[in-house]
């Protein structure tokens, strides 16, 4: 289940929520910035993009979204079986374990 996720907004807010946060100055901000993948670009190598630079509330809705198609895909389904089949193969060996001790 190999999915990315990219949280963008748009360069300014980028650059006034990142000197807010950590208390940078401008030249201290931009250079944190520009060391990193440029947005458009990790954007393009995303399988899911959610935009942040509207309400808090429409970004919630565009992650509730994300959340429900992920984790109502075969993949994760698969995930939880194994992670089921492992925990019921766990509780047997204890069972085992606890029968062999007695």
């Amino acid at each position: 289940m190999n999915k990315i996720i990219v949280v963008y907004c748009d360069p300014d807010t980028q650059l006034s929520r990142l000197m807010r946060r950590n208390d940078y100055t401008k030249e201290e901000a931009l250079q944190r910035i520009t060391a990193q993948l440029a947005l458009n670009e990790k954007c393009q190598w995303a399988t899911h993009v959610v935009d942040n630079s509207r309400s808090s509330a429409e970004t919630m809705q565009q992650v509730e979204k994300i959340h429900k198609e992920l984790t109502s895909s075969w993949a994760f389904l698969r995930v939880r079986i194994a992670f089921v089949t492992i925990l019921a193969g766990i509780a047997l060996a204890c069972c085992w374990v606890i029968q062999w001790i007695w």
